[in-house]
């Protein structure tokens, strides 16, 4: 990466793409832009059509029925993308879906959609109605009836120079001069101490489930008016969509999922700079400059794509098969667009772009969070389906450890750091970029041959057999042990939740600075299951349970 043909100052960066097998980089771009085009083809799955946007309203009316108010308001959106533009399905449309919100005690966000259909011709049937709900909405907020949203909030005060880190931690340089996280004070479990909102974000699942730019989903989406697999709320504008625009193509296309994620993160640096020369000149200083900087602030877009910049490790992954695969199909698409081949025009700033792409590339591969999730197909058949991907800058700024006192959890796209062992001043924060594997060594051992790590954990130091006994007798731990908590969806009661979150509390307090054993990695695991649940809206109290299943 970022090679120059000769040592001469003005030379030109390499061709990335140049071919060194029989593989034909072209025929891959070609194979890739015919999926786009036979996408775009497909009308009767990713055209306007208000007799489609009739069938999914019908499906949310049926969710509906069934008071499960969120999966019809996801319904509800289907319905919108695919509603003609000015046709009276959007008004329609809005309508419904401000009936789920009532539902929820969403008042505010009631109060958006019923605003919405008036505006976009809904039937004048429904508008009698419409104001009724509106009257409702205005007074239960009055009386303080509004259902509270759950938002995460650092549990200290934010960093004045890093927005979304506490100002209990500093980011500093450890032994080997690179990146650290040092606590200034004591830290304890639970505490939330850095909020990291992503600098790239991209939405791979067709439909509107949630905002293509940032991920925030139940709340006032408004479609795409082009096409049917993007939807916006209203902190975030068409500007990075327009250029991705039709782009995206079958749910399981790997390609296309790269292809979308590598856009995106490109859209996100392009719409930083005046022009070629300018964001050359800006990339080529932060990549040249030392990799284990401490920045002086992160507040900015510009500092924060540094950052990104210098998440690169430059290892095996530009030498894959793939890499020149992935970097020539993204570039070729790249220089379809209009926007980038006006800004893009000699060949010094297409090769420069083209090592821009594989920068990228190595990064997204690397340092992505992809969110999947377990589906079943016409046969029952249960396959993983890719939700979204996101990269954060601030993880680079945490070491490894296999076993840390931190934990990374993805909310919508933002990774929030929570400790999960008692933290003394002046140490380490450390997190694993791995599963714990607790309970298969196998694959333990195999993830320690990738990395260098050197926890205690991986010099094999063991507790006490005292400290362990004491520990495995616990009858709080017996409780966690025998919970049978193996995934975030065996956490919906909310009362045996907070029982459970409550005693895994307990213990890592008074356990949590042990040497590592076998019962820390058990209730670290159920403790972690715990706060996914809580984050992603999953726990439900009994009442909401009963009202579902009746």
């Amino acid at each position: 990466m970022w090679q120059k043909e000769s040592t001469n100052k003005s030379a030109l960066y390499i061709n990335l793409c140049v071919e060194k097998s029989k593989g034909n980089l072209d025929d891959i771009y070609q194979d890739l832009r015919a999926e786009i085009n036979a996408h775009k083809k497909m009308k009767s799955l990713y055209a306007k059509c208000d007799e489609v946007s009739r069938k999914k309203r019908q499906k949310a009316k049926a969710y509906f029925d069934e008071r499960n108010w969120e999966d019809a308001i996801d319904w509800y959106n289907e319905a919108l993308c695919f509603a003609e533009k000015e046709s009276k399905s959007v008004g329609l449309t809005f309508a419904y879906r401000s009936a789920c919100f009532f539902n929820m005690r969403l008042y505010d966000r009631c109060l958006i959609d019923i605003q919405k259909a008036i505006e976009n011709n809904c039937p004048k049937r429904l508008v009698p109605e419409l104001k009724k709900r509106k009257l409702s909405c205005q007074k239960y907020i009055t009386n303080g009836m509004q259902s509270e949203q759950r938002t995460m909030q650092l549990d200290f005060m934010e960093d004045g120079r890093f927005p979304g880190m506490a100002n209990v931690v500093e980011i500093t340089k450890s032994a080997d001069n690179k990146h650290a996280i040092i606590a200034r004070q004591n830290i304890d479990v639970g505490q939330i101490v850095a909020i990291d909102k992503g600098f790239t974000k991209t939405l791979f699942t067709i439909y509107g489930w949630k905002c293509v730019i940032c991920l925030k989903s139940k709340t006032n989406l408004v479609p795409c008016k082009r096409c049917t697999t993007a939807m916006f709320c209203h902190d975030c504008d068409f500007n990075l969509h327009k250029y991705e625009c039709g782009m995206k193509t079958s749910l399981y296309s790997n390609f296309n999922n790269h292809l979308m994620q590598e856009l995106r993160t490109f859209f996100v640096a392009m719409n930083l700079f005046a022009d070629a020369t300018e964001m050359m000149e800006f990339v080529e200083q932060s990549i040249g400059s030392d990799q284990f900087e401490i920045p002086n602030t992160l507040r900015d877009d510009r500092s924060k794509y540094r950052a990104f910049l210098k998440l690169a490790k430059n290892t095996a992954e530009s030498k894959d098969v793939q890499f020149p695969q992935i970097v020539f199909g993204v570039y070729k698409i790249l220089l379809e667009i209009p926007k980038v081949q006006t800004m893009f025009t000699s060949k010094r700033h297409r090769r420069f772009l083209m090592h821009l792409v594989g920068h990228h590339v190595e990064i997204n591969i690397r340092q992505a969070y992809v969110a999947v999730e377990d589906m079943e197909d016409g046969n029952k058949k249960v396959e993983k389906r890719t939700l979204y991907s996101q990269v954060g800058v601030m993880l680079g700024y945490f070491h490894h450890s296999c076993s840390p006192n931190v934990w990374p959890i993805d909310r919508n796209g933002d990774t929030i750091y929570i400790v999960i062992c008692p933290i003394q001043a002046g140490q380490q924060l450390f997190v694993s970029n791995y599963s714990f594997h607790w309970n298969d060594p196998t694959k333990y051992y195999q993830r320690m041959s990738e990395i260098d790590c050197k926890c205690e954990r991986c010099k094999g130091l063991r507790p006490p057999e005292a400290e362990t006994l004491a520990f495995s007798s616990d009858p709080d731990f017996e409780l966690i042990e025998s919970c049978e908590i193996r995934s975030e969806s065996d956490c919906i009661d909310s009362k045996r939740f907070d029982i459970l979150k409550e005693t895994c509390v307990k213990l890592l307090k008074k356990y949590g600075n042990m040497i590592w054993c076998t019962e820390l990695g058990i209730v670290i695991v159920v403790y972690m299951h715990l706060l996914k649940a809580e984050m992603r809206g999953i726990v439900k109290s009994q009442d909401i349970l009963n009202n579902n299943s009746g």
